[in-house]
Formats: structure tokens, C-alpha cells, sequence
């Protein structure tokens, strides 16, 4: 049995979902009338990307489930399955999915699994101690209770290296 799987080149917009998902429908739909089975859209292809700070505000996954509604109406009288990748907020955590749409429903939600996790953080050694730079994406590069827990001197990292570029930032302005 053969497959025809359709890969989406798309140029989207960070935060433009109206226009984001118009193009995945478009591509859905060329990709259909070209008797592909699948089509594969970019990570992230529904919020644009990159998003980053945009992530920490709620109205930002809002708009994402807005423009994922549009593309399940729109695509469900498609025998295709689109493969979408958009942010989502599951239980309290920031998720990078791709979503597996399939004639107006999801079937299938796949995450990508990237940063500090508690699990990762147990392989270090027992005195590791986590440092991060910040501002941190909580839930995407690093987990709340990493970033919070016994072995972070994120805190203090982040409160030393405010002094220091002040101090750096004083001697170059010849104070």
C-alpha cells in the first residue's frame, strides 16, 4: 500500500492565527486534491514561530485554540490528516505540540519534549546545581520545580548577574 504524505513549506506570522490557519487550510487543501493521505505542517506552524515571551500569556493559547477550531471546521470534509504544530496549555504546563487532525476531531497529540525536568535533573550528578540566565520559559526549557527546587541558584544567578552588568555597564559610561 502506498501513502502519499504532503509536506506544507508554509511563511507564517507569529501571533497571526486567522492568517496561520488559512494557510494550513489551503495547504490542506491542495494537498488533498494532489491524493496525498497526509499532510505535515512545521513546528509551531499555527502560532508562528518563534513565539517566545508570547508564551506566557493566556490569551496567546486562546487564539491558538480559536485558529485550531477554524482548521477542524474547515478541514473535516478532507479523507487527509493534517499534522499541526501548535502551543498548548495542558493541566498548568506549556506544551509544543503536534496535533494529528483528521475530519474535524483530534486524533492523535504528540509533545516534544525538550528542557529541565525533574527526571533529567536525577541522571546529574547528586551536587549539580542548575543555573539558568533568565527570564525562564517555565514549562518549556525548564520545569517549575527544577527551576525552584533544592539544587537551583537560579535566584542568586540571576540577582549576582544584574550587579555585575551594572557595575560593568558604570565603567564603561566612565562613572
Amino acid at each position: 500500500m502506498t501513502v502519499l504524505i504532503a509536506a506544507a513549506q508554509l511563511n507564517q506570522t507569529v501571533g497571526d492565527f486567522e492568517g496561520n490557519a488559512r494557510r494550513i487550510i489551503e495547504a490542506a487543501g491542495k494537498a488533498a486534491a494532489q491524493g496525498a493521505r497526509v499532510l505535515l505542517t512545521p513546528e509551531l506552524s499555527l502560532s508562528g514561530y518563534p513565539p517566545e515571551d508570547l508564551l506566557l500569556r493566556a490569551a496567546f493559547y486562546d487564539r491558538c485554540q480559536e485558529g485550531l477550531a477554524q482548521i477542524l471546521a474547515q478541514c473535516a470534509g478532507l479523507d487527509l490528516h493534517v499534522v499541526v504544530g501548535a502551543p498548548l496549555m495542558r493541566e498548568g504546563v506549556r506544551r509544543n505540540a503536534a496535533l494529528v487532525l483528521h475530519r474535524g476531531a483530534i486524533v492523535g497529540e504528540y509533545f516534544k519534549r525538550y528542557g529541565l525536568t525533574p527526571e533529567k535533573l536525577a541522571l546529574a550528578k547528586p551536587d549539580a546545581i542548575v543555573m539558568h540566565p533568565g527570564p525562564m520559559n517555565r514549562g518549556v526549557e525548564i520545569d517549575s520545580s527544577v527551576a525552584d527546587g533544592p539544587q537551583a541558584v537560579i535566584l542568586n544567578q540571576v540577582t549576582f548577574g544584574i550587579a555585575v552588568r551594572m557595575a560593568v555597564m558604570g565603567i564603561l559610561a566612565g562613572n
